[in-house]
């Protein structure tokens, strides 16, 4: 597909749940929420590093991350929309085929078959859509599939108040210390976002929490 081509298929398209710089039809949702979280898993992890993203949907944290100089971004979605749609965006905007790449698979499936190491994992809300086909149990075993592939750590990105399945409540403070306590996972770190007042911005990501499967 031609630059030209992608973009004026891009112009027209609408309801996507990502915003994207350069394409307003893209969604209403605002585009200052999506750069804070992005902005802070960046300034958090380092730029000069490797990622992947779990549930990178129409891509734009990783652009983000290739603009801010990362050494490699992998955008990993189940949904075929999402990832033909990211690779379009990539292409309406100049970027190579290598930085970001997109890659349409389950997310079981993906960490099953691939072997490839990245400095940083990130489950970008990924978990909420995982909950709704599998327990508590199963997806604290993905998170721990997950890691075997962050040699530096692993970022979830959560709205707590999802966190309740089976008649297991998971308040705002207890959801990272319940992973601890059920995964090899030895200490989490909560990742601040910069916020406009005191009101937490449940929609967009907030809480972040940063694993790490070493002792501190």
């Amino acid at each position: 597909m031609e630059r030209d081509e992608a973009q004026r298929i891009l112009e027209k398209r609408t309801r996507s749940y990502q915003p994207m710089p350069g394409f307003p039809n893209f969604t209403g949702r605002s585009l200052e929420m999506f750069k804070r979280r992005s902005d802070c898993i960046l300034n958090y992890c380092g730029k000069n590093t490797s990622y992947l993203f779990c549930g990178c949907n129409a891509g734009y944290s990783c652009f983000e991350a290739v603009d801010a100089g990362a050494s490699k971004v992998v955008g990993m979605d189940g949904s075929g929309k999402c990832i033909e749609q990211a690779k379009m965006v990539a292409i309406a905007r100049g970027y190579s085929t290598e930085r970001p790449q997109f890659i349409l698979q389950d997310v079981f499936k993906f960490f099953n078959e691939n072997t490839e190491k990245f400095d940083w994992v990130i489950m970008l809300m990924l978990l909420h859509n995982v909950l709704k086909s599998h327990t508590l149990k199963e997806t604290i075993a993905l998170m721990e599939k997950s890691a075997e592939f962050a040699n530096k750590g692993l970022i979830v990105t959560s709205r707590y108040k999802q966190w309740c399945r089976d008649g297991v409540h998971l308040a705002f403070p207890d959801v990272p210390q319940y992973i601890v306590d059920n995964s090899s996972f030895t200490r989490y770190e909560l990742v601040p976002i910069p916020l406009k007042g005191n009101k937490p911005d449940i929609a967009f990501g907030i809480p972040i929490w940063a694993f790490y499967k070493g002792s501190s």
